[in-house]
C-alpha cells in the first residue's frame, strides 16, 4: 500500500496565509476598538459620576454657604476640595481672583462665580474641576428682577392689645381720684415705648438667644402720672453665626392710639447679624410716624450696624453704638440716621438662577485639555 506523503504547497501556503490575514486583521482592529471603547466608557462614567457629586453636592448647599466656609478655613464640593481662592464676575463677563473673606471683594461679582476643586474622587480615580456659575448668559433677565429679602421667623414678637393697658391705668386713675372713667379712656391719650431686647443666653458659646420684648404705657390724669408695663420672653431658634444672615426676628405690632407718642427700641446687646422686620398690623393712619431706634454695642462700626432693619411704613430710623452699662442700662453714642423704605424685607434684584458648567481636568492640569464638561442649571 502507498501512502501519500505530499504536503502543502507553497501557493496552498500562501492563499491561506492570506485568508487568515484577511480574517485576523479585521478580528484584531474589533478587539483592539473594543478595548479601546471599554476605556474610554469606563472614563466616561468616571467622569460622569464625579460631575454628578459635584452638582448634587452643590444644590444641596449654596454659594453663600461655599464662601462662607471658605472664609472660615475650607469647603468641599463633591468630595473635593475647593481651593482657598474664587474668581467673581463683574458686570461685563470679565473674572478676577478675589479673597473669600473679604466683603467688599465678593460684592464685586456681579455675573457669576469660578471655583477651582481638586482630588474630585470618583471610584479609584481623582480629577481636578473648575465649577463656572454665569448668572447673565441665559437667565440674566430674571437675575435682574428684584425679589423680597424675607427671611424664616426664627423668633417671633406679638404685642399684646392697647386696651389692656388703656384699662389698667382707668382703674388705676379712678381709685385714686374718685372720678368714674370708662375703660378706654387714656386709649387716645397714653403715651407708649416697645423695647425688644436680644443677645445670647449666656456667652457666645451656647446658640440659644434671649430676647424680650417690654410694653411700657404713660398717662397723666388730674396731675398724676399712671404707668403699666407688660413683658414678655420670646422663644428663639437656635443662632449659628454660619448662618446669621438668615436668621428673621418679626416684630408684631399695633399703630399707637396715640400717633403723637410712640417709640420703638430695638436693642442688640451682643451686635449680633440678623434682619428686623417690624410689621404694623391694622391701617396705619397716614399721620403715623413713630420714633425707631436702634443700639448696639460701639466698636467702632461707625453708621453700619450688625442687623438690618425692615419695616412696612416709610420711616427715618435711629442707630445708637452705645455702651451697655451693667446695673443702668444702655448709654446712647452718637446718632446715626438709618432710612427705612417701607418694604418689609426691601426688594433688591439678587442672582438667583446659574448656568452651572462643571470642566474636569487631570490632577494638576486645569487650564489644559478639558477631559469633560457638563452643563446644568441651578435655583439658589
Amino acid at each position: 500500500m502507498r501512502m501519500n506523503n505530499k504536503g502543502f504547497s507553497l501557493v496552498e501556503l500562501l492563499v491561506g496565509v492570506a485568508i487568515l490575514a484577511i480574517i485576523a486583521v479585521p478580528l484584531a482592529r474589533a478587539f483592539i476598538t473594543s478595548a479601546s471603547t471599554s476605556v474610554r466608557a469606563k472614563d466616561i462614567r468616571s467622569q460622569t459620576v464625579a460631575a454628578q457629586n459635584i452638582l448634587e453636592s452643590y444644590e444641596a448647599t449654596s454659594i453663600g454657604a461655599i464662601i462662607d466656609a471658605l472664609a472660615h478655613g475650607g469647603a468641599t464640593l463633591g468630595g473635593g476640595t475647593v481651593k482657598p481662592k474664587i474668581e467673581v464676575a463683574d458686570d461685563f463677563g470679565n473674572y478676577a481672583t478675589v479673597n473669600p473673606a473679604d466683603d467688599a471683594e465678593l460684592d464685586r461679582a456681579g455675573e457669576g462665580y469660578k471655583l477651582y476643586l481638586t482630588d474630585v474622587p470618583s471610584g479609584v480615580d481623582k480629577y481636578d474641576a473648575v465649577v463656572t456659575l454665569d448668572a447673565a448668559s441665559e437667565y440674566a433677565e430674571i437675575n435682574d428682577e428684584p425679589i423680597v429679602n424675607a427671611k424664616p421667623m426664627s423668633a417671633i414678637v406679638q404685642q399684646p392689645k392697647d386696651e389692656i393697658a388703656a384699662k389698667d391705668i382707668a382703674q388705676q386713675a379712678q381709685i385714686d381720684s374718685g372720678d368714674e372713667l370708662a375703660d378706654d379712656f387714656f386709649l387716645y391719650s397714653m403715651d407708649r415705648t416697645i423695647t425688644v431686647t436680644i443677645g445670647w443666653l449666656t456667652d457666645e458659646n451656647d446658640d440659644r438667644l434671649q430676647c424680650q420684648a417690654e410694653y411700657e404705657y404713660v398717662a397723666t390724669y388730674d396731675g398724676e402720672v399712671y404707668e403699666y408695663t407688660a413683658a414678655n420672653d420670646v422663644y428663639c431658634d437656635p443662632y449659628s453665626a454660619d448662618f446669621a444672615g438668615e436668621y428673621g426676628l418679626f416684630v408684631f405690632f399695633y399703630p399707637n392710639h396715640n400717633t403723637a407718642f410712640d417709640k420703638i427700641n430695638i436693642v442688640n446687646r451682643d451686635n449680633l447679624e440678623m434682619n428686623v422686620y417690624l410689621a404694623c398690623q391694622d391701617p396705619i393712619p397716614s399721620n403715623y410716624e413713630p420714633m425707631i431706634s436702634l443700639r448696639e454695642k460701639n466698636y467702632g462700626q461707625g453708621n453700619s450696624p450688625a442687623m438690618s432693619l425692615y419695616t412696612n411704613f416709610p420711616v427715618e430710623a435711629r442707630f445708637y453704638p452705645g455702651t451697655l452699662i451693667a446695673g443702668s442700662g444702655y448709654q446712647d453714642g452718637m446718632r446715626y440716621p438709618y432710612d427705612c423704605s417701607g418694604e418689609l424685607g426691601g426688594q433688591t434684584a439678587q442672582n438667583r438662577i446659574y448656568t452651572v458648567r462643571v470642566e474636569l481636568y487631570a490632577p494638576g492640569d486645569v487650564g489644559g485639555k478639558i477631559l469633560a464638561s457638563f452643563d446644568a442649571s441651578s435655583i439658589e
